[in-house]
């Protein structure tokens, strides 16, 4: 689903994936194996703290269509363990800047939350959801490219980057089946 608001765009996918929502949830917390994880990044950066912990900051790079750039992401919520409401739900929420090529980076442009629904003993939901603000962000995705272009990006980069996690927590699940 994708949206367009008054105050930016907004976006929500989600993936069905045969594998307990623990294993899911190691897989989207473990942010250092990014690289290894969603194809699209090619770089991951620690900047501050320990991600997955609330307030730690990342510096991600990432590849599309030959073109890489940088993004600034600080966790601004995370839900960790089984007993929140619904029951079965960990969530990682994120801040992300975008960063000039120059080695700035702009106000957040966008947040991102990740979702782990348990949906039975052996099967969970992967949702990936979230925003771009007015401005900045999609001013520069603008000069890439038109709105149509915009929505079939973000679209075609969330699905892609879902079918990741996706096929990681998948390996995860038969390595540990093989120990």
């Amino acid at each position: 689903m994708f949206r367009c608001l008054k105050s930016g765009l907004s976006f929500s996918q989600s993936v069905e994936i045969d594998v307990p929502a623990d294993i899911v949830w190691e897989t989207v917390a473990d942010l250092e194996a990014l690289p290894r994880v969603v194809t699209m990044v090619t770089a991951y950066e620690r900047v501050s703290g320990s991600p997955p912990v609330l307030g730690s900051r990342f510096r991600e790079t990432r590849l599309h269509r030959d073109r890489e750039f940088t993004l600034l992401k600080t966790v601004t919520d995370v839900k960790d363990n089984q007993e929140t409401e619904p029951v079965g739900q960990r969530w990682l929420s994120l801040g992300i800047n975008f960063v000039n090529p120059n080695g700035s980076d702009v106000d957040t442009i966008n947040t991102s939350t990740l979702i782990v629904v348990r949906v039975d003993v052996k099967s969970s939901r992967l949702i990936l959801t979230g925003a771009f603000q007015s401005g900045s962000c999609l001013d520069h995705l603008n000069n890439w490219c038109c709105y149509p272009c915009i929505k079939r990006l973000v679209s075609t980069s969330t699905a892609q980057e879902l079918e990741d996690y996706r096929a990681a927590a998948m390996e995860r699940h038969q390595n540990r089946n093989h120990t």
